[in-house]
């Protein structure tokens, strides 16, 4: 149901920085590689062709860097902090998910999904639920 209501989200360009030029020498080397006889000719104009791409798609990474960088620079002057942070995130690439082990009560690391969240809830039903091991009464309302 709500994929009828919202519809599917609109995938991110992949090579957003990448010059026509390039996006066509990727394609014409993508038509290369499918050819169905390989013969010695085309597996070298292949090589040729690959080298081409990846000298390309460089000089393209190192274009879009420098664009960046003068942007995060023009900003900086400015004072612009959030476009400064902006471009930083921008070039520093998606921040990956810290894996954090789970150890049961004798130290060992645990690496099963199930035994990790069973682990979880011994902790927070032990945080939650306080054994009372004074002999107090708390439930007494005298001082």
């Amino acid at each position: 149901v709500s994929l009828e209501v919202l519809g599917t989200r609109p995938r991110k360009a992949k090579h957003q920085h990448l010059s026509q030029e390039t996006k066509a020498l990727i394609a014409k080397r993508g038509r290369l590689k499918h050819k169905s006889p390989i013969s010695k000719e085309a597996s070298e104009e292949y090589t040729k062709l690959n080298k081409c791409v990846k000298k390309s798609v460089r000089e393209d990474d190192q274009r879009w860097a420098d664009r960046l960088a003068g942007e995060l620079e023009n900003a900086a002057k400015v004072g612009n902090q959030r476009d400064v942070w902006q471009r930083i995130k921008q070039i520093s690439g998606k921040a990956k998910k810290k894996v954090i082990g789970v150890r049961d009560l004798g130290g060992k690391l645990i690496s099963d999904p199930d035994a990790q969240r069973k682990r979880w809830e011994e902790h927070f039903s032990g945080l939650l639920n306080p054994t009372n091991n004074t002999g107090v009464n708390l439930d007494d309302p005298r001082p």
